[in-house]
């Protein structure tokens, strides 16, 4: 007599059974989360999205933000727009007749580190209704763009909207980000286009062949976006590393930056010991146990604790250790930092030609804003990337 399969492996049956009856939970579950609770892991949007695959990262419409305070490390979610923008539902069509500024920018406007809701164009809006104005401010933005992303979504998007006023908010960063497809590393592929002068004075706009490479790219951002489960995941991880996460850490930025405020006044085996715990977190008694071994003075060990602060936007800004050191003050650099950074400024204000012309030719004002004011100064000082001296800050201010 022949046994049944069951009788002769039961054990082995009945495990397939349940991974067949897990996966099928896991499909359920991922359909359900798809339809009825998407969530975002990032706030700068994905390769894979309708925006991302016009001008690098992006959001499809009404995809979910994820935000992290720095300070608080209080996570907020709000939606994106039906175009894909972290903005109020716009028509192209200006059914009310407003008055309609369209503002382009990067992550001040996108709001990197802030609910939707506290974004300022969200907040100038709210202060023109209040007071009775039929304005629109329109915003069309994403954090980490150039100016040559700003230049293609004014093309691309922009027009559209047939805007009364067009305001491009600057902020340093432009000005290599605008040469971000040289940088060999992963930011310089996920840019699908850039803009450069050419041989005779004109500016033009190329593909970027590495963008195309990326996007074949199996990579770990791409399997997470493309999965509302791996994407709670995801985030139960990033929760778990914070909740575990010390109150200082060192990077390889800061160090550079500890370089470029004290020169060559701290001791060399300081720094030498201090470039051993690259990524290593620390409490504050750790940090001040490991200080006390070296002859520091008081301030600079002051400066150290700021700088060295396990905060989100500081791990970011450091850690890559790319970034040198503002020139606040009116001093002089080397000859080849001078004539790249004259590169730098002519490719911006190619750049920023060519908007003026797309939107004189449409009658449409442009104004330029940007957050190089007081209040900028000061946040440099309290992060000892400035003086704080009234002559810095005069040549700051007026430069």
């Amino acid at each position: 007599m022949i046994k049944k399969p069951f009788s002769r492996y039961p054990i082995t049956i009945i495990i397939i059974f349940n991974i067949i009856l897990f996966l099928l939970f896991l499909l359920l579950l991922e359909l359900f989360l798809r339809t009825f609770a998407p969530i975002g892991y990032s706030n700068v949007g994905y390769l894979h999205s309708p925006n991302g695959l016009k001008y690098g990262l992006g959001f499809a419409p009404y995809d979910v933000v994820r935000i992290e305070n720095p300070d608080t490390h209080k996570v907020t979610y709000d939606s994106v727009n039906n175009h894909g923008w972290r903005d109020r539902d716009r028509s192209y069509y200006n059914k009310k007749k407003s008055f309609r500024v369209l503002v382009l920018g990067d992550s001040e406007v996108f709001g990197y580190i802030v609910p939707k809701e506290k974004t300022f164009t969200y907040l100038l809006e709210e202060r023109f209704k209040k007071d009775g104005k039929n304005v629109e401010i329109i915003n069309i933005v994403y954090s980490g763009w150039s100016t040559s992303q700003q230049l293609e979504a004014l093309e691309k998007e922009a027009l559209k909207y047939k805007p009364d006023l067009v305001i491009i908010n600057f902020v340093g960063n432009d000005l290599f980000e605008n040469v971000i497809h040289l940088d060999r590393s992963k930011f310089g592929s996920r840019i699908p286009f850039f803009h450069e002068i050419d041989a005779t004075g004109e500016l033009k706009r190329y593909d970027n062949p590495r963008f195309d490479i990326e996007m074949k790219s199996i990579t770990r951002q791409y399997m997470i976006s493309r999965f509302e489960i791996l994407k709670r995941l995801w985030l139960v991880r990033l929760i778990l590393k914070n909740k575990k996460r010390k109150e200082h850490i060192i990077a390889t930025g800061q160090i550079n930056i500890l370089g470029l405020i004290f020169d060559d006044k701290l001791p060399k085996n300081f720094l030498f010991e201090l470039k051993k715990l690259i990524g290593f977190e620390m409490s504050k008694l750790e940090l001040m146990k490991f200080l006390t071994q070296f002859k520091l003075s008081d301030y600079a060990k002051k400066v150290i604790f700021r700088i060295s602060e396990n905060r989100g936007f500081l791990r970011e800004f450091h850690g890559f250790g790319l970034y040198k050191r503002p020139n606040y003050a009116n001093t002089s650099s080397g000859k080849e930092e001078k004539e790249k950074e004259i590169f730098r400024w002519t490719l911006y204000s190619k750049i920023m030609k060519k908007m003026k012309f797309l939107l004189e030719n449409k009658n449409i004002p442009l104004a330029i804003t940007s957050d190089y004011g007081p209040k900028r100064y000061d946040w440099a000082t309290y992060w000892h990337l400035a003086s704080g001296l009234e002559s810095e800050k005069d040549y700051f201010l007026k430069k």
